[in-house]
């Protein structure tokens, strides 16, 4: 798996038994446009020194006997960067620990899921959202630093009573928020795969996601969920639609 520091784990090169390597993602920092991944010039400057990192991961990747994408998106990407033809092997979720509950009321409540960062999108989906805010709730389950939380309360404005920070919550507690629900919204920038989207599909939530990325290949649109294009004005019509359309899309 990603090793934290080299992406591709060093280990690779010295191995002599045969490898599989699950590359979820490449760099991304060094390969899609720094107002998403490098936002600021700090995150600049810090991609900048540690550079050397980009060619150690490509170089180590390549001693792996065999690499595995989680998705089509990523395995063409994989071709293009690693110049690795890779197997496709999609992740999945435990149907066993998330599910739907019937005796679980659904509430007003519209979920975003992830970190603080630029790339999961979430300052994109309050502004979507923000005039209905009041009606609905926005429930934000995630984590990061101060900073960057404060800039999403700032987008918020007036209606950020309305919107709720979680911290990180455990399996249990994600699958009760997705069962109480009514859509899953996701703004995140080129997700590689996006587990969030199938976990709450699994407990019978509908999906609304930027039509990039992973996303168009977890999410059935118009059945499961909807895909938008990172239009605030068509990705809300879409999430009213799912409202509307709540039950027949979970079931």
């Amino acid at each position: 798996n990603h090793d934290y520091f080299t992406k591709a784990p060093y280990v690779l090169r010295y191995l002599k038994t045969k490898t599989i390597y699950i590359l979820h993602e490449p760099q991304r920092e060094y390969y899609e446009p720094s107002k998403f991944l490098a936002p600021t010039l700090r995150n600049k400057i810090a991609n900048i020194a540690r550079v050397y990192i980009k060619y150690l991961d490509l170089n180590n990747a390549k001693h792996s006997t065999f690499v595995l994408a989680n998705s089509k998106y990523s395995a063409t990407n994989i071709k293009k960067i690693y110049k690795i033809r890779p197997i496709l092997f999609y992740p999945g979720v435990d149907v066993n620990k998330f599910y739907y509950d019937k005796s679980v009321k659904k509430q007003n409540i519209l979920l975003a899921i992830g970190g603080f960062t630029k790339v999961k999108g979430h300052d994109f989906v309050i502004s979507s959202l923000k005039s209905m805010l009041g009606k609905y709730e926005l429930i934000i389950a995630g984590s990061g630093k101060e900073s960057d939380k404060n800039i999403l309360k700032k987008i918020s404005g007036d209606k950020l009573k309305y919107v709720t920070f979680t911290g990180y919550l455990d399996q249990t507690s994600m699958n009760k928020l997705y069962q109480k629900s009514l859509v899953t919204c996701i703004g995140a920038y080129m997700e590689p795969f996006g587990l969030t989207s199938l976990e709450s599909q699994s407990c019978k939530t509908p999906v609304v996601a930027i039509n990039e990325g992973g996303y168009k290949e977890t999410i059935i649109n118009g059945k499961t969920g909807y895909l938008s294009k990172r239009n605030e004005k068509e990705f809300r019509q879409k999430v009213k639609l799912a409202i509307k359309n709540n039950q027949v899309m979970g079931e």
